[in-house]
């Protein structure tokens, strides 16, 4: 498709979306005075699909039309916001300015002990791009946007870590060295090297409380994954399985974080599997569903308990491993499972040891982020012992989730410069990194037995689009050479 195919379509699409928008505050009588436009957050799907509809056409045409300058200059702006939002809130400006009035800048920066003529350019520089407003000459007032800075905290935690961590990482992100036997390896992370520092960024979060609030923050709004798995997996044909046992085994990780607001479950009323049916399973005696998380809230399981209220639900935990990119809900909330659901029950087990429950329906691993990487030969091991279990259960399934990084032009633009963003952050704090999700398919097919090996039989897609699950099963070598001939032949 050529370059002007793209921008008419976008712009379409761009004019589509914003006329729905236009229609929906009409007719709920918005207000539109002020520089944003200000909607409840409980407005209808449709309000928000179309709201990221227009944000994503914008980005893609500002793709096709920008040129260096422009590019340029976008950086500079971007950096200065984040400078002037991180300065308004480590100041504590942001909570002396009282929501909903108007107050002077002198006064104000006589309540927040900043200097008068700094504030109003930093506000002046906000107020550019909605943050904050100046409605009369020497006068400031929030907007919806920085108003939501005042009332939900995380969202300065978010732009501390980003300001105060996550950018001298980045900007002291250095070359790899290239080792004959064990490939790219980092000499040192860019975290440790920007703070002078030989302390691993896991466990300077867990001595430093308000450094792993910062980071949890920081998870929750840059597409946090649990949301995704969780919601593909109530798409799967749970009612099928009749009273079943579900097994979800969690392993906290450092830092461990509250998990973010999960839709309400009518969201996930009417819906199917577009990808997997677990009638395809069959039925066992004993339905027992066993989900290994290796960094994942609790959120699966609560879900899947409140809409079907059938199944029994045991979660594994093992608080000896921890996961950078994904970490998991706190002990706390863990231990709270039992007490919100009686169908729920929790035990401990080891990622790596022998899984003790061998006559499950399924199976769901949830995959660190160092999964093809540190962590491999353990995350291997694992996979061995399933394979096992599948072998003499050919009816069991396999789920493995990661966070899977997509193949380049495969989803949508900012949905892939998101994931790449934050396997950059997760190299530049840790030296580590997402797998693709090629690599993490080359490690399920690595793993077999005399008699065959592991198979994906499907690949579970979130609504973006982006890999976030893979099917499995065990396949003999016989059935293997049988389906390789018939693809051939056909």
């Amino acid at each position: 498709m050529n370059s002007i195919t793209q921008l008419e379509i976008y712009a379409k699409e761009l004019a589509c979306a914003a006329q729905s928008i236009v229609t929906y505050c009409q007719n709920a009588d918005i207000a539109s005075s002020g520089p944003q436009l200000s909607i409840s957050e409980d407005a209808p799907e449709q309000f928000h699909q179309d709201r990221r509809k227009i944000l994503a056409n914008v980005a893609k045409i500002q793709v096709l039309l920008e040129d260096s300058e422009d590019f340029v200059q976008k950086m500079a702006k971007e950096i200065q916001m984040l400078a002037s939002v991180q300065w308004l809130s480590s100041l504590q400006v942001l909570i002396c300015l009282p929501l909903g009035v108007n107050l002077a800048i002198k006064n104000l920066a006589q309540l927040a002990g900043v200097q008068e003529t700094v504030l109003a350019r930093v506000v002046r520089m906000t107020a550019s791009r909605g943050f904050l407003q100046e409605p009369q000459p020497g006068q400031i007032m929030h907007t919806p946007l920085s108003s939501r800075f005042v009332s939900h905290r995380r969202f300065r935690d978010a732009t501390m870590f980003l300001a105060e961590c996550c950018t001298p990482s980045a900007l002291h992100m250095k070359p790899t060295v290239q080792h004959p036997t064990t490939g790219d390896v980092p000499c040192e992370s860019g975290h440790s090297l920007a703070f002078s520092t030989s302390v691993p960024f896991t466990k300077a979060c867990s001595m430093a409380p308000k450094l792993q609030r910062q980071w949890s923050a920081f998870l929750q709004y840059t597409g946090h994954f649990d949301k995704g798995f969780t919601e593909v997996l109530t798409r799967l044909d749970w009612a099928n399985l009749g009273e079943s046992c579900i097994v979800e085994v969690t392993m906290p990780a450092l830092p461990s974080i509250s998990p973010p607001n999960f839709p309400p479950m009518s969201h996930f009323e009417g819906m199917c599997c577009d990808h997997l049916s677990l009638t395809c399973i069959g039925r066992l005696t004993s339905w027992l569903l066993n989900i290994q998380t290796g960094t994942q809230s609790t959120e699966t399981a609560r879900a899947l308990s409140e809409l079907y209220p059938a199944l029994q639900i045991l979660v594994q935990t093992d608080a000896s491993n921890s996961d950078l990119g994904r970490p998991l809900a706190p002990h706390g909330e863990i231990s709270s499972l039992e007490a919100y659901n009686p169908r729920i029950n929790v035990q401990t087990r080891a990622l790596g040891t022998p899984q003790t429950v061998v006559d499950a329906a399924a199976y769901i691993l949830h995959l660190p982020s160092s999964a093809c990487g540190s962590s491999r030969p353990i995350v291997l091991m694992d996979l061995q012992a399933y394979c096992t279990i599948l072998a003499a259960n050919r009816r069991a399934m396999l789920i493995v989730t990661a966070r899977m990084l997509p193949p380049p032009g495969t989803v949508d633009r900012e949905i892939e410069t998101l994931a790449r963003m934050r396997d950059l952050t997760l190299f530049q704090l840790g030296a580590d990194r997402d797998p693709e999700v090629a690599e993490v398919l080359d490690l399920v097919g690595s793993v077999g037995d005399s008699q065959g090996r592991l198979v994906v039989v499907d690949q579970l897609q979130a609504r973006n689009h982006l890999t976030v699950a893979l099917a499995i099963k065990y396949q003999g070598w016989l059935d293997l050479d049988a389906a390789l001939l018939e693809s051939g032949l056909s």
